[in-house]
């Protein structure tokens, strides 16, 4: 919830510049996480981590059919 924000607008430019989606998995987000990424129309997909990242994931990519994907985490920012 703290830096969700920051990273979407690090994002930004790269969403508009090549017209896709932040797909967003959610495993059981109890704070505002998820409705700040809704504020950004991000598709939000809940997930059962289940002890496995990789199907987790691999859940999201059958959720899009983006060209371009790549992962980021909440924390994150892409750098001008």
């Amino acid at each position: 919830e703290d830096t969700i924000d920051h990273t979407f607008e690090s994002l930004i430019p790269l969403i508009h510049k090549l017209d896709t989606q932040i797909v967003v998995g959610d495993l059981g987000c109890t704070d505002r996480t998820v409705q700040i990424c809704r504020n950004y129309e991000a598709k939000i997909v809940s997930l059962s981590l289940n002890g496995n990242l990789s199907k987790a994931r691999n859940h999201l990519l059958d959720t899009t059919n983006s060209k371009l994907v790549f992962w980021i985490e909440p924390y994150e920012t892409i750098l001008k």
